[in-house]
Formats: structure tokens, C-alpha cells, sequence
């Protein structure tokens, strides 16, 4: 049970990265286009503030905002990474093996279509709850169980033995003088 769990949210955890990596690849393509643009624009300021039209502040700030741009881009790819780095651990891929994700399937996923699930009963989180509820079942009946009367059985034997002087006390009985 714990088993197939653990399969069920590794499946979840490789969803997420996958999603996670998707969007951050789309982050670098605009991040990308942003500085090519901004590029441009700097470019265009460069050439204003040579012929006087513009101040040389105006092109040190378009020059600030593209290289942070350009930062934003290469943490983006080491995040990108990461996260390609994070899929091939738990899908025990070799590190030194690329892969690449793509937004497309070539393979059909479902064979027939898929109709409304109404019996959840081979659900892993379903069986999981059905053994805890019948595992808090078994302790109320233990609880009970300790309200039930009980009968005990006691016993106690001695012997006792008795000398006529004390100083016979210690000889026994079949040793005579």
C-alpha cells in the first residue's frame, strides 16, 4: 500500500517539476525577447544622446535595466537547469544525459475514453483511509473491552509450625536428642 503511494506522489512530484520547468523555459523566452527589445532600445538612446537629443543619464539607466535583464536571464537558466537536473534525480535519469521537455504528446496516453469514475475504492487514498478507520474500530473495541468486568482468582498458602519450648525452635521435628 505504502508502496504504490509512494509511486502515486513521485508521479505528482515529476508533474510538478515538469510544469515548473515548462514555465521557466517560457520565463527565458520572454526575458530573452525583453532584452533583445531593450537592446534596440539602448541602441536608439545611444545614438539620441550622441546627437544631443537625449542626456547620458537616460542611456546609463536603459543600460542598467538591460543588465539586469541579462541577470534575470542567467539565474533563469540556472533555475531552468535546476529543475532539468531535479526530473533526471527522480526519474533516475544519468545527469550527464540531456533530455528535453516538449509541450507536446506523439504517443497516444489513453487508449479508450474516459468515462466518470464513480468507484474510488481502488484509489490508494481510499484504501489507506478504509485500513485507518477499520484500525480505529479495532482500538474502540479495545476500549471497551476494558469496561468489561473481570474475574480474578487469588490464592495464598502457608504453613505454619509450632514448637512446645523455644529452644527446640530451630531442630526439626525428626532430629531428637
Amino acid at each position: 500500500m505504502s508502496i504504490q503511494q509512494a509511486n502515486e506522489n513521485l508521479t505528482q512530484e515529476v508533474i510538478k517539476l515538469y510544469f515548473l520547468a515548462q514555465t521557466t523555459a517560457e520565463q527565458k523566452q520572454i526575458i530573452k525577447g525583453n532584452i533583445i527589445r531593450t537592446g534596440r532600445i539602448a541602441n536608439i538612446t545611444k545614438i539620441q544622446v550622441e546627437n544631443g537629443i537625449k542626456k547620458q543619464v537616460d542611456y546609463d539607466r536603459i543600460s542598467v535595466a538591460l543588465e539586469n535583464l541579462r541577470t534575470q536571464f542567467d539565474n533563469t537558466e540556472a533555475l531552468h537547469q535546476q529543475q532539468l537536473n531535479m526530473v533526471k534525480y527522480l526519474l533516475e535519469i544519468p545527469t550527464e544525459q540531456q533530455i528535453a521537455l516538449t509541450d507536446s504528446v506523439s504517443m497516444p496516453l489513453l487508449d479508450c475514453n474516459p468515462a466518470i469514475i464513480s468507484d474510488f475504492s481502488e484509489h490508494i487514498d481510499v484504501q489507506i483511509l478504509n485500513q485507518e478507520k477499520d484500525i480505529a474500530k479495532l482500538k474502540g473495541k479495545a476500549i471497551k473491552s476494558e469496561y468489561l468486568p473481570t474475574l480474578s482468582f487469588t490464592g495464598q498458602f502457608t504453613y505454619q509450625g509450632s514448637r512446645e519450648h523455644f529452644k527446640d525452635y530451630f531442630n526439626s521435628g525428626s532430629m531428637k536428642k
